[in-house]
């Protein structure tokens, strides 16, 4: 339990973020704020963006404690919960400052998916096919792709042997949370999604300044 909170705290609509600065640039948008959850860190907050009612979430680092925020947005009354993060592009073709949203993510086999699983087979984690149609078209007017994700739990594994044989496999980019999320999604049955800046290019060295990663570009909504 990370979470003190209770029902009717968290919206249907529910929104985690693991970057502190564009937790705190995205709380700053939401009116009638209330803050339903301080518990372990965990800070949540309930509000309304652009008249709908939004559930706001940090969601700290890595695979582990987004699985254990997003299942307990789950358990108090979050039926889509979206990543609003950054993420490393190891395509060419896509350029920092766009978005990219994940139909899938792949990872490497192992703790946080073995435990959850428990048996040997393999989940498609995909992101709900309803949601990715609605941000797609949200996001019309910016720079945007759907692609192949990968999960990594640590960034040392990024060397360019890796990044090639992810390419060669077609995966599009990289982060650290995703796969978790759409894990927990199939797992419990809510629908989720992750909404991405890329903040670098792997491939062409192209990177963006935290400036612009933080401030140019708008938090995606639910319409």
């Amino acid at each position: 339990m990370v979470f003190k909170s209770k029902k009717g705290d968290i919206a249907g609509n529910a929104l985690v973020v693991a970057n502190v600065d564009r937790f705190n640039m995205v709380k700053n948008k939401l009116s009638d704020i209330k803050l339903v959850n301080d518990f372990m860190g965990y800070y949540t907050y309930t509000g309304f963006y652009e008249n709908k009612r939004l559930t706001l979430s940090w969601s700290g680092i890595g695979n582990t404690s987004l699985a254990l925020d997003t299942l307990e947005l789950y358990k108090l009354g979050a039926k889509n919960i979206i990543r609003f993060g950054s993420t490393a592009s190891i395509n060419k073709n896509i350029k920092p400052g766009s978005y990219v949203m994940p139909i899938s993510y792949s990872h490497n086999n192992g703790g946080l998916f073995n435990e959850e699983i428990k048996d040997n087979l393999s989940i498609s984690l995909s992101a709900d096919y309803d949601l990715l149609k609605k941000f797609d078209l949200n996001l019309k007017d910016y720079e945007h792709y759907i692609t192949d994700a990968f999960t990594t739990d640590s960034q040392k594994v990024r060397t360019n042997e890796f990044i090639d044989k992810l390419n060669k496999l077609g995966i599009d980019n990289l982060d650290m949370e995703g796969s978790a999320l759409y894990l927990n999604s199939k797992l419990y049955n809510f629908k989720a999604l992750s909404v991405l800046t890329v903040y670098s290019n792997l491939i062409t060295g192209e990177s963006l300044v935290v400036y612009v990663i933080l401030c140019k570009y708008k938090p995606p909504c639910y319409q």
